[in-house]
């Protein structure tokens, strides 16, 4: 069984599309190891009239040949905007933690200093102002 990430740029006028996602995800015979919502976020260029999207991310073990699949079931849904499906080879998977490692010392440093790292208020450049 191969490990996957994938990102999908969903629409915010379809609420439910989170529930299909993951319907699709279980047909092709993916088993959902890690999944994260990334929150609204805008776009840098209008997909579909839409200026923001919501990310939501997730690790999927499965078998390769169910990826074409998954990705023609994405191309189906409506309120899916963008998709990218990535195969996670043991490197990635090391740079990930690596990543991970070093985004937690950088939340802990900026909640030390009292800054809040999750909105554009605790970006360095809102902080120079």
């Amino acid at each position: 069984m191969s490990k996957y990430e994938l990102v999908v740029v969903l629409s915010i006028e379809n609420k439910d599309i989170k529930k299909k996602i993951d319907s699709i995800v279980a047909e092709q015979g993916f088993k959902v190891v890690e999944q994260e919502e990334l929150g609204l976020k805008t776009l840098a260029y209008p997909i579909k009239k839409q200026e923001s999207a919501n990310y939501y991310k997730m690790i999927l073990e499965g078998d390769g040949a169910g990826v074409k699949k998954l990705e023609f079931g994405l191309n189906l849904e409506e309120g899916v905007l963008r998709y990218l499906t990535i195969a996670l080879t043991p490197k990635l998977e090391k740079v990930r933690a690596e990543m991970a490692i070093v985004r937690t010392e950088i939340q802990a440093k900026a909640k030390k200093e009292g800054r809040d790292t999750k909105g554009p208020k605790g970006s360095p450049k809102e902080d120079a102002k």
